[in-house]
């Protein structure tokens, strides 16, 4: 049996905050801060806070993994610069994940499997979003590109039961339930939070299959630019 990989995750993609250490497949610790926003004030702290609580130190984090988009523009810049600082000082590989699959993943353990169409805030009337498909053993796969788009020209492509999570879908909730009569569902409220634990399991995921990346490389998966008007801009690869 191989060496346990410690896993040090971030997610910064919107206001909350979170960073988690895994132990393999385990979640050690994860935490948030108590204020949202402020991100570049407080992820080394918040880090620092992880580390202890694990009784871990840096230099004992074999792998780091973090959301890399879509999501707030100055969030991910803080969490990918602060990865690539760790990556870089420790030469340790890194994963990056994105928001959409992490938020997607909070409904893996639903009892039945369904479609999962996770909705990211992205202002300006327009949403982050995918379409997944729950899977036997807590696997979510993407069936849909991610886009930013307007949330009525996204769901006229939906059929069948869809299971809704996140703060897009609770902003445009009336909009939803009222397109797709009576075939939309919403996950807890309490799922609608990226989990820096659910970046780091993924994160391992993608190392154990070699999909890792060059971490000065690294740069955020804005989607749309911050100056884009409304109206769609789909991500390619």
């Amino acid at each position: 049996m191989g060496r346990t990989i410690t896993t040090l995750a971030l997610d910064t993609s919107s206001q909350s905050m979170s960073v988690a250490l895994l132990r393999g497949d385990e979640v050690a610790v994860e935490a948030s801060p108590d204020n949202a926003g402020h991100h570049a004030e407080t992820i080394i702290s918040m880090v620092d806070k992880v580390l202890k609580s694990s009784l871990s130190t840096l230099r004992e984090v074999d792998l780091f993994a973090v959301t890399t988009g879509p999501g707030a523009f100055t969030g991910l810049r803080v969490g990918i610069s602060t990865v690539k600082g760790f990556a870089y000082a420790l030469d340790k590989p890194v994963v990056g994940v994105s928001a959409l699959d992490a938020l997607a993943h909070n409904t893996a353990d639903a009892p039945t499997p369904s479609q999962v169409c996770p909705m990211i805030d992205a202002k300006h009337s327009l949403v982050y979003t995918a379409l997944y498909r729950s899977c036997q053993g807590g696997v979510m796969g993407r069936i849909t590109g991610e886009t930013a788009i307007m949330p009525a020209e996204f769901l006229a492509t939906l059929s069948g039961e869809v299971v809704f999570i996140g703060d897009g879908a609770r902003i445009f909730e009336s909009l939803i339930r009222g397109a797709l009569s009576g075939r939309a569902r919403f996950a807890p409220v309490d799922c609608d939070r990226i989990k820096a634990g659910t970046v780091g399991l993924i994160g391992l995921k993608k190392f154990y299959v070699g999909d890792i990346v060059d971490a000065m490389a690294m740069t955020p998966r804005y989607i749309r630019p911050s100056y884009a008007k409304p109206g769609r801009r789909s991500l390619q690869g």
